[in-house]
């Protein structure tokens, strides 16, 4: 599982019932702080859903970068940990 250092874009909750599965999946849309990619969403674990959005809502609040330990760097891979750092260093780099 690749750890990269980014931004938190947005983050919530999706609710569109017309599109089978998505309902209630958390999202969280992250920018690599070393540009491998400019904006990407990546959809949680949910065993962890409610720890990450609380993450993911504290780096956004706090204006923060996050750790983010994610299953692959491809569009709407799984987000299984996220860390909110302070500075730019990485504690699992």
């Amino acid at each position: 599982m690749p750890f990269v250092v980014c931004d938190v874009l947005r983050a919530g909750a999706a609710g569109d019932s017309n599109v089978s599965g998505t309902n209630g999946t958390v999202y969280i849309a992250l920018r690599d702080q070393a540009g491998s990619f400019p904006e990407q969403w990546f959809w949680v674990n949910p065993q962890r859903d409610k720890e990450i959005l609380a993450a993911a809502l504290t780096a956004i609040a706090a204006n923060l970068p996050v750790e983010a330990g994610i299953a692959a760097i491809a569009p709407y891979s799984k987000l299984d940990r996220l860390y909110v750092m302070r500075g730019t260093t990485g504690i699992l780099s």
